[in-house]
C-alpha cells in the first residue's frame, strides 16, 4: 500500500505535530484496526520527509515475530540504546508494545534517557491500565483513535473519484466500514460520537446477538444504535437502541 492509498487523520496528526519534542510520552490507544499503527508510520515518515535523518527516527512493530525475536525488555532496550544518536534528538516508536512482557519498565526507562521522544500504541484494554498508569502518571498524554468517520472517508474518496455520488459512497463506507467491528462512527458538529449497526433485519436471535455483539465490545459510554428495517418499536438492549433505518434516515 503506497502513502496515496492512506487516509491522513488530519486531527490525530496535528496532535502529533503538537506533542513533538515536548518531554511527555505519547500514548496512542484505540480499538483494534482504528488505524493507530497506520498512524504512526505516517508520522514516522512526515519526520523523515522534514529532515529528521532515518537513523534518530526507530520503529519497532511489536506483532511482528522478527521485531520479538530481538529478546526480553533487557535486550530490547539495549538494542535500542545503541542505536540512539548522541546529543540529537531521538524519535522512538513502540507500536503495539503491549506484547512485550513487563513493557511498562522499557517505556519508563527510555523515557528518562535524554534526547529521546517516545511514542507508543497499543489497544485499550492494556495500554492506560494497571501498572503502565501508575508508573506513567503525569509523564504521558493519551491519544484516543476513533474509528474512521464517514466525513475521512467522503473526502478521501472524493480525491480519488468524484464522479461517486454520495449515496454510493455511503454504500461503500457501509459495506466496508471504517473499522472492521463497527459498521460506521458519526460526529456532529457539536463534537459527540455515535456508534452505528446496520443490517437488514435482526428477527432471527442469532442474527441479532451477532449484530448487537459489535456494539457490546465498545466500551465507552457514547450513544450505539442498530439500523434494520424492521419494525418493532424502537428496543433497548443493553443501552443498545434498535431503530428503523428508514425512519432514522427522515428525521
Amino acid at each position: 500500500m503506497t502513502k496515496q492509498d492512506l487516509i491522513e487523520r488530519k486531527q490525530y496528526m496535528q496532535q502529533l505535530r503538537n506533542l513533538k519534542d515536548q518531554n511527555i510520552i505519547k500514548v496512542i490507544t484505540g480499538v483494534r484496526r482504528c488505524g493507530k499503527s497506520t498512524l504512526l508510520m505516517m508520522f514516522a515518515d512526515e519526520l523523515a520527509q522534514n529532515g529528521i535523518p532515518k537513523e534518530q527516527i526507530q520503529f519497532y512493530n511489536f506483532e511482528d515475530l522478527d521485531t520479538l525475536a530481538i529478546g526480553d525488555i533487557y535486550q530490547i532496550h539495549t538494542h535500542i540504546k545503541e542505536r540512539l544518536v548522541e546529543d540529537k534528538p531521538n524519535y522512538i516508536f513502540l507500536d503495539e508494545v503491549q506484547n512485550v512482557k513487563e513493557f511498562q519498565r522499557l517505556v519508563d526507562s527510555l523515557y528518562i534517557k535524554p534526547n529521546v521522544d517516545v511514542y507508543i500504541t497499543g489497544s485499550n484494554a492494556y495500554m492506560l491500565s494497571g501498572e503502565l498508569a501508575t508508573l506513567l502518571t503525569g509523564r504521558y498524554v493519551e491519544i484516543n483513535i476513533l474509528p474512521l468517520q464517514f466525513s475521512e472517508y467522503y473526502n478521501f474518496i472524493m480525491s480519488k473519484s468524484p464522479n461517486l455520488t454520495k449515496i454510493e459512497t455511503l454504500a461503500n463506507y457501509i459495506h466496508y466500514g471504517g473499522v472492521p467491528e463497527v459498521d460506521f462512527v458519526v460526529t456532529d458538529n457539536d463534537g459527540y460520537t455515535s456508534y452505528y449497526q446496520v443490517a437488514w433485519t435482526t428477527e432471527s436471535p442469532e442474527t441479532l446477538e451477532r449484530e448487537l455483539a459489535s456494539l457490546k465490545a465498545i466500551k465507552d459510554s457514547n450513544p450505539k444504535y442498530l439500523l434494520t428495517t424492521d419494525f418493532d418499536f424502537n428496543p433497548v438492549y443493553d443501552g443498545i437502541r434498535k431503530l428503523n433505518v428508514i425512519d432514522w434516515m427522515l428525521q
